[in-house]
């Protein structure tokens, strides 16, 4: 189990690709609309531009007001269409530079905020579209405007490409700085309140182990705060290499460490904790600094979204077990598994 991730890239949320395409359809309705009334010349038929021209503004205005409300399909399918609408536009006027220029607005936004399906969609209607219009309306003079649109929409396309591989790259490392201890290469804190929370119904029940190194402060004072780093990160190793696949564990800050038991509760979840326990304390004494710890374990019926009240009867637990003497495993509630006080 693992932090889950925002992934960079596509737009997760489909208002956010609608409202940026109902602007852009806003936007080149205007262009249309201005240009049609301003200049004389610009259109050959302006009662069809302005009407086509009102049409986009009432598809820009509805994409833009109703974008948390719009179905994820008409979002991405708002670009292709886009670029259909101005070819029909065209069409109409029967002049190819109407909004001809716009057309470049559909692929950058399937390029910078949708699948890659969305682009390649996006690519092929938009040229699919103007090509043959370009042709019916210039003749053989329409190949010139059709290669040249051609070329550009693809270096456009490739472009933005690259810079969102190269932005998206860019959040996951800062992701995984945010999300990534410095000392031990564990989950931090952040990391586990996001992987406790995204649990799924599956993953339950879940318990969680709250582990502290017994005496560090000691080891700090007497072998110096290196010793205790290198203690910090070969303990982080360890427990790394032991949980399950399904598992996470993470340091919460200073010794503390966090496991959480997927699908285990009760006596399970307690053993599974004391193996941990086990396993520190015979694996340590190869170290510079062979160390022991104390594991507070908490579980059902505690819910796993409940992460505050886990902690606090984790918390307990791990008090309790050192009260008793250390290097043992407490269940909250429950007795201890580990060595006998002295």
């Amino acid at each position: 189990m693992t932090a889950k991730a925002r992934q960079p890239g596509p737009a997760a949320d489909p208002a956010e690709p609608a409202r940026v395409g109902g602007l852009l359809y806003i936007a080149a309705s205007l262009i249309a609309a201005v240009l049609t009334v301003a200049d004389p010349g610009y259109a050959n038929h302006d009662g069809r531009v302005l009407a086509m021209s009102s049409f986009g503004m009432i598809c820009g205005f509805g994409f833009w007001l109703f974008a948390r409300r719009m179905p994820r399909w008409i979002a991405y399918a708002m670009p292709p269409f886009g670029g259909f609408t101005l070819c029909f536009g065209m069409v109409l006027d029967g002049n190819i530079v109407i909004g001809g220029e716009v057309l470049l607005t559909w692929p950058l936004l399937a390029a910078y905020m949708m699948p890659n399906w969305v682009i390649l969609c996006t690519f092929a209607s938009v040229l699919a579209s103007f090509v043959p219009v370009a042709l019916w309306i210039l003749g053989p003079a329409g190949v010139t405007p059709s290669i040249t649109m051609t070329v550009t929409l693809l270096i456009t396309v490739l472009v933005l490409g690259t810079l969102r591989r190269r932005n998206a790259r860019l959040v996951d490392a800062l992701h995984r700085q945010a999300t990534t201890d410095g000392l031990t290469g564990l989950p931090n804190r952040r990391a586990f309140t996001e992987a406790l929370a995204g649990l799924d119904p599956g993953s339950w029940p879940v318990s969680l182990a709250l582990i502290d190194v017994d005496h560090f402060k000691r080891i700090n004072d007497t072998a110096g705060h290196a010793a205790g780093d290198e203690v910090l990160r070969n303990l982080g190793d360890l427990l790394a290499r032991r949980i399950r696949g399904d598992d996470l564990v993470a340091r919460l800050g200073g010794e503390e460490f966090v496991a959480v038991f997927t699908r285990t509760e009760g006596d399970e979840a307690l053993a599974a904790a004391d193996a941990l326990r086990r396993d520190v304390r015979d694996s340590s004494r190869d170290w510079t600094h062979p160390i022991t710890i104390s594991i507070g374990v908490a579980g059902p019926p505690i819910a796993a979204t409940d992460q505050d009240a886990l902690l606090a009867a984790a918390d307990a637990a791990l008090y309790r077990a050192k009260a008793e003497g250390r290097d043992r495993a407490l269940a909250a509630g429950a007795a201890t598994v580990g060595p006998c006080p002295s």
